[in-house]
């Protein structure tokens, strides 16, 4: 395993409880997502952007948590945008407390073997963003731009407490982990819905547990 972070990454997430989570103030707002109801970044240019608080072993009790779907757009199949095949989810846990997270697939149009899976988290609170806390990538690149050659190979992006603290609300290059749990994108669709916790995937993705994995999804 090659994990290019300062911060422990590993297979098994943790179950840490999770508790309240504080806010911390960031200093770069480029960095933010923006949300819904929330002024553009440029209006807060006298201000700083707020950012939640979470340390490595909350943000992995978030992607183990169960969770379920809550809807799924399109409801079947995929929409063809801006060159990649595309749906997303939304998903609650199903403990308590209650959290919020959404899910999004890409997958190239004609470059199948490129492809992007992530899982967000959503907070309850009113000036907060969503957070990308890992997310499952195909190749996508020439080795030549990484010393790894990630940009070549499947790899895994996760989000941790350091990168939260320096205002990045989406994981960075440097916390990746290559893999070669998966090389296909159901393969990917596959291992991010077992690792995120996802009991009711194969309602929304019956291919994937119809034991016809061999048989990549039809996007024709």
């Amino acid at each position: 395993m090659h994990v290019s972070c300062h911060d422990t990454i590993g297979h098994a997430y943790g179950r840490a409880s999770l508790g309240r989570f504080g806010i911390i103030v960031g200093n770069d707002h480029r960095n933010s997502i923006k949300s819904t109801g929330e002024p553009p970044p440029h209006r807060w240019k006298h201000s700083h952007a707020i950012l939640l608080m979470l340390d490595n072993s909350q943000i992995d009790a978030l992607v183990s948590e169960p969770k379920q779907v809550t809807d799924r757009k399109p409801a079947a199949d995929y929409r063809l945008d801006r060159g990649s095949y595309r749906c997303d989810l939304e998903l609650e846990s199903i403990g308590e407390p209650k959290h919020r997270f959404a899910v999004f697939v890409r997958r190239h149009a004609e470059f199948a073997e490129n492809f992007s899976i992530g899982l967000m988290y959503r907070s309850d609170h009113p000036r907060f963003r969503t957070v990308t806390l890992v997310r499952y990538n195909g190749p996508h690149g020439e080795s030549s731009y990484s010393e790894d050659g990630h940009f070549s190979r499947p790899h895994i992006h996760y989000m941790r407490e350091s990168e939260l603290n320096r205002g990045h609300s989406v994981p960075q290059p440097r916390c990746r982990e290559l893999t070669d749990r998966f090389t296909t994108f159901d393969q990917a669709l596959n291992c991010f819905f077992t690792d995120t916790n996802i009991a009711d995937y194969g309602l929304y993705f019956q291919h994937l547990t119809q034991g016809n994995m061999l048989d990549e999804f039809d996007f024709s």
